[in-house]
Parts: C-alpha cells; structure tokens; sequence
C-alpha cells in the first residue's frame, strides 16, 4: 500500500483507465488493493496532457470484453465520477 497524498496512489488498480475509448479484451485484474478496473474519468485530461478539446466522460467506449475481476479488495469494476458518452464528447 502507498502512503502518497494523491488519492490515485491511495486508490491503486489493476487497470486505471482514463480514456475509455480503448480495447480491453481478455483481461484478468485480481488482487488490487481497491479496484480491478478503474475508469477514472476527469472532465478534461490534467498535467501535460491538459486540454479543453477533449472530454474522457463524454467519449465512447470502445471494446470492453471477456474481462475477469477478482479477489479485489474493493470492487471488480468501478466507473468514477461519471460516464455518459455523447455524439460530440465535450457538449
């Protein structure tokens, strides 16, 4: 377990996801200390990355299956804070 200050060091996962448009088939995600699969969805990207042109929580998503979660301490699947994907992802 981290004891950094940043709530994604306090919160680890298996897969942390900040752009669900991607392909996660197949996949196994056990024995994290919270989640197995974290969709992290910020309004817009931080750090270098920041722009206003792109909106994570309003992105598709793209393939998510035949995925196992298990024997996480927390949850299987967790999508934080929300995800309502739009035709024009930043409306």
């Amino acid at each position: 377990r981290s004891w950094s200050l940043l709530n994604t060091d306090q919160t680890p996962a298996s897969f942390w996801i900040t752009n669900p448009n991607n392909h996660w088939i197949g996949n196994h995600a056990a024995g994290s200390d919270r989640y197995g699969f974290w969709f992290d969805l910020r309004t817009h990207p931080g750090g270098p990355s920041f722009t206003n042109s792109v909106c994570p929580r309003g992105v598709k998503l793209g393939t998510f299956r035949g995925n196992v979660g298990h024997s996480n301490t927390r949850y299987a699947l967790r999508i934080h804070e929300e995800f309502t994907p739009r035709i024009n992802q930043c409306e």
